[in-house]
């Protein structure tokens, strides 16, 4: 899941999609969920909740028709999709769905209300700006509530979801979503991790692959290479599977 909620499609995001799937080695769901286009004065068929409607309707499809074990799937998105990805947990708990095995937010964008002071403080580092996010999230919410949870899920009852992974930059304008929401998380007793990485702007794992060297040790010098990795051997141990068949595609010898 990934887009702004008004615009991206699964083809927009299919490189970043592949890329993972090839590393872990397991199949992919992506989801076009309906978007709440700019520019279209009284449009609402994409506006919110129909993200997080499209999505759930993905996962009950999965776990249902599918055949698919929740404790084998694993949610994930970047950007508007790391927000959406907490949100389709809070709605699986309120349906009384079984909980997936874990979600991987990239990038979270789950504050619409932008209230996080590294809108302030990481202005200029990075390429999203508050002005911009204050737009995007009115062009999706359409007059509803930012603060509503399945919009804004750092504003949410956070208990009895799944294991989180949150990987975020450390330049990002919206560090604080991923930081605020680990916390938010490790105080409803939720098990999360938060792992920043510095200098990095947002969505920076989903950025080139290309023209980086290799450490001695055959590991990724990249952030954005070390964290693809990184959520690619999450995903697996999350699912109970081995984390050590990924393949690391940058030693000299990998063989895909």
């Amino acid at each position: 899941m990934a887009g702004r909620y008004y615009r991206g499609n699964t083809r927009i995001e299919a490189g970043g999609t592949s890329f993972l799937v090839g590393l872990s080695r397991v199949r992919c769901l992506t989801v076009d969920y309906r978007c709440s286009p700019p520019d279209t004065p009284g449009y609402t068929t994409g506006a919110f909740p129909a993200a997080v409607d499209d999505c759930f309707a993905a996962y009950r499809w999965l776990i249902g028709e599918g055949g698919a074990d929740p404790a084998r799937v694993v949610l994930g998105g970047c950007s508007a999709g790391g927000g959406l990805s907490v949100a389709l947990l809070l709605m699986i708990r309120e349906q009384g769905l079984p909980m997936p095995a874990a979600a991987i937010p990239l990038s979270p964008w789950v504050d619409l209300t932008q209230s996080g002071e590294t809108m302030h403080t990481n202005h200029g580092k990075c390429f999203i700006t508050k002005g911009y996010l204050d737009w995007a999230a009115g062009q999706y919410l359409q007059g509803a509530d930012p603060r509503s949870p399945l919009a804004s899920p750092l504003f949410a009852d956070l208990r009895g979801l799944a294991p989180i992974l949150i990987i975020a930059g450390g330049d990002e304008t919206l560090l604080d979503d991923a930081t605020l929401l680990a916390a938010a998380v490790g105080r409803a007793g939720g098990e999360v991790l938060c792992e920043i990485y510095q200098g990095q702007v947002h969505g920076f794992m989903l950025g080139d692959m290309e023209g980086c060297t290799l450490e001695l040790d055959g590991g990724p010098t990249n952030p954005a290479r070390r964290a693809t990795v990184r959520t690619a051997r999450y995903l697996l141990d999350a699912a109970g599977l081995d984390p050590d068949v990924v393949v690391d595609p940058w030693k000299p010898d990998a063989k895909l």
